[in-house]
């Protein structure tokens, strides 16, 4: 802030030495242009690959561990889901990137815009500041899932007289005082830990499913169960969502014009991947496949050490993210509003409580990951993946001659959300009202 109101200044000082001339202002904002593009366009250093990489690994988070148990609930059209799921996610991703581009035929095409809260101030003011608040929730709600992972893993260890719901209170404990740490610097390291544990899991799954082979029956996967259906949609559409940070990602590319490559690749190969797990983990598992499909690993040294190193990375990305949670509430208004009858020593105090507590809370209350995933894409998942990307395409781009296919595509994107969110917050809710009472 500092260097700019520097910056301002200085010009402010030679504006007042220089004669006003129109041809030289013209001329200077036609340079401030020129410099503007060619920062934007320079703006990126990494290379498609690398940028595709870095979202694979953005979208290969805790989601995937209860895959197994959506298809043990949704069977083959649960599976199938998993493949349909990602192809209108790619889509809407683009559409969203489309979206922070003005330009056309005539002229080239300029980033007027930065995030999906700012495409959808361009269309309609107040989306804006419902987009902040949506994003706001879904990181409590991936909070709660991360709780909910570590207190169901350490349950799974089965130490005596110590619960899962204890578990969550213990975690919400030994996490807290991570959140005064000030900077990302001595947290940053251990995202490498996570997405190694995650691999760990992940190899150590796949080879206990291989080694029941003999047991696979395809025949089980070949039933039919609508809430167990939506169920698996709902799961789906959490693992695969990267709308949050899509435009981030596009920003970072060298090339921008390869997005769609990017999307295209990263899309096909996790949701291959994805799938063959899942399928794979509800044949070895069948009707005792676990919410968390760890759990389903034999006891024994190796389940103990997948355990560990999970319930660690996943804290260590529960404190990231608890970071990164915060100083978006600080910058938006709702930050100011309590930073405006709070001290900042006050704010910094209540705001980490106020965050471990409620996720902490939410994980005690319900303390099934599985569940709780499907109802968080019912809140938040369906309206910042699918609606508001097609909504706010349809308000920027239909008065300039859609075609057909994007037009369609963009209403079924509409209708299956409302459907979708629908029938999909009923199929998540009824399975909690049930286990509360």
């Amino acid at each position: 802030m500092g260097n700019t109101d520097s910056a301002k200044a200085k010009e402010h000082r030679e504006y007042k030495a220089v004669p006003i001339n129109e041809n030289n202002q013209q001329e200077k904002a036609n340079d401030s242009n020129k410099d503007r593009e060619e920062r934007d366009a320079n703006d990126g250093t990494n290379s498609t690959w690398r940028a595709t990489l870095n979202t694979i690994n953005y979208m290969e988070g805790t989601g995937f561990l209860a895959l197994p148990y959506a298809v043990s609930r949704g069977g083959i059209a649960g599976a199938l889901g998993f493949i349909l799921v990602p192809i209108i996610l790619a889509y809407t991703a683009y559409i969203s990137v489309d979206c922070a581009y003005e330009g056309g035929k005539y002229k080239a095409k300029k980033r007027v815009r930065s995030s999906l809260a700012e495409i959808g101030k361009a269309v309609w003011a107040p989306a804006e500041h419902i987009i902040d608040g949506l994003f706001i929730v879904s990181l409590f709600d991936t909070l709660t899932s991360f709780n909910l992972v570590c207190s169901s893993l350490l349950a799974g260890l089965q130490i005596p007289s110590i619960s899962q719901r204890y578990w969550s209170v213990i975690i919400g404990a030994v996490v807290l005082p991570s959140l005064f740490i000030k900077t990302f610097r001595s947290l940053v390291w251990l995202s490498l830990l996570g997405t190694a544990s995650l691999l760990l899991a992940f190899i150590t799954v796949i080879v206990y499913e291989f080694r029941e082979y003999k047991s696979w029956d395809f025949r089980a996967l070949l039933f039919w169960d609508f809430n167990g259906f939506l169920f698996s949609l709902n799961i789906a559409l959490f693992s695969n969502g990267i709308h949050c940070a899509v435009l981030s990602i596009e920003k970072s590319m060298k090339h921008k014009s390869q997005i769609c490559q990017l999307l295209a690749i990263s899309y096909t190969s996790t949701s291959i991947i994805k799938t063959l797990f899942a399928v794979l983990g509800f044949l070895a598992f069948k009707a005792n496949t676990s919410e968390v499909v760890i759990l389903n690993i034999p006891q024994g040294t190796m389940r103990t050490v997948v355990i560990i190193t999970t319930v660690i990375s996943t804290l260590s990305g529960y404190s990231l993210l608890s970071h990164l949670l915060i100083s978006i509430i600080e910058s938006k208004k709702i930050g100011e509003f309590i930073g405006s009858r709070l001290s900042s020593f006050a704010f910094f105090i209540i705001s980490r409580f106020a965050v471990v507590i409620i996720s902490s809370l939410t994980a005690i209350c319900i303390p099934h990951f599985a569940l709780w995933i499907s109802l968080s894409a019912c809140i938040g998942g369906y309206v910042t993946c699918l609606f508001f990307p097609a909504a706010l395409h349809l308000g920027l781009r239909l008065d300039q001659g859609l075609p057909t296919w994007k037009l369609l595509a963009d209403w079924f994107c509409v209708l299956f959300t409302m459907v979708g969110s629908v029938f999909g917050f009923y199929s998540a809710v009824v399975p909690v009202v049930l286990q509360i009472l």
